[in-house]
């Protein structure tokens, strides 16, 4: 598109109804109102009993016994095999060569 291709366009005012939100304009109602709604004049209370709170009870933990803290992450995990960087497994095996285990000759 180009600049050619432009067309001025005269702004259109809207009608606006009751209700329409506008910023800082009040419309005032076209009818007054009565005084009653369908909700006052339907609703009628029943009595019953008061609700209950659903709390649940406080009891300490058994804590007796021995605990498994494996968990499924743990249990399931399996290593990507992921290669070392030529430069760790250089220092690796420096340290590999530098502490040798002593073997007992007795």
């Amino acid at each position: 598109m180009s600049r050619y291709h432009y067309r001025p366009y005269k702004p259109e005012t809207t009608r606006r109804l009751y209700g329409d939100p506008h910023p800082n304009v009040y419309i005032p109602l076209k009818d007054k109102f009565e005084g009653t709604t369908t909700t006052g004049d339907a609703f009628q209370g029943r009595l019953g009993r008061a609700a209950e709170p659903c709390i649940p009870e406080v009891r300490t933990i058994n804590n007796k016994g021995k605990h498994d803290h494996n968990t499924n992450y743990r249990m399931d995990y399996h290593s990507h095999g992921l290669s070392l960087c030529a430069s760790k497994a250089f220092t690796i095996a420096q340290n590999n060569e530098t502490n040798p285990t002593p073997i007992s000759t007795k």
